[in-house]
């Protein structure tokens, strides 16, 4: 028996005409609006997220949902390009595709890290398929000229990991390596 590949679960992913606007990168469309992808992290609970698009300023976002959810957020990730929408309905696609990850009382849109899992992990697929998507608009001649990718990550939610106790290297000493 064979597993399906990745074109047989997207052909029924993006099938339904009932959605605002289609994921689907099309030949010569220069129209894409820039959008945001976000990572909302709730603050009582560090292995909730949410993966949400905005065309609007993501703060305003982030206390809509606040006030409507009654939790507590941080934007942990954003990444502000053309075709933002495509970027974030594959992402919902890939964390749907999890048995446990998935949060259902709270919407189709938040998720649950699993055990072995990071925020740092979830950080790296966002840019990832931010690239992905990138590159799909730019084989297709969609991509407009002079945008780029640009990202924010919250120092709070990613803290640098560098030693922090590690002495820093004096040049002027003569000792050997």
């Amino acid at each position: 028996m064979t597993l399906p590949t990745y074109g047989y679960y997207m052909k029924y992913l993006f099938r339904s005409n009932t959605r605002r606007r289609s994921p689907r990168i099309r030949v010569f469309a220069k129209r894409a609006k820039i959008g945001t992808v976000y990572l909302l992290v709730s603050e009582r609970n560090p292995r909730l997220f949410k993966i949400g698009f905005t065309e609007r300023a993501t703060q305003k976002r982030r206390r809509e949902l606040e006030h409507s959810s009654g939790k507590r957020l941080t934007i942990g990730h954003t990444v502000s390009q053309p075709w933002a929408f495509t970027t974030e309905q594959r992402l919902h696609w890939i964390y749907r595709g999890r048995m446990f990850g998935t949060v259902p009382e709270l919407g189709t849109e938040w998720f649950r890290l699993l055990p072995w899992e990071s925020m740092r992990v979830v950080r790296w697929r966002i840019n990832l398929i931010a690239k992905l998507t990138k590159w799909e608009a730019k084989m297709k001649l969609s991509w407009k000229k002079g945008f780029e990718i640009r990202t924010y990550s919250n120092p709070k939610v990613f803290p640098n990991k560098l030693e922090p106790n590690r002495p820093a290297r004096n040049s002027d000493t003569t000792e050997a390596p």
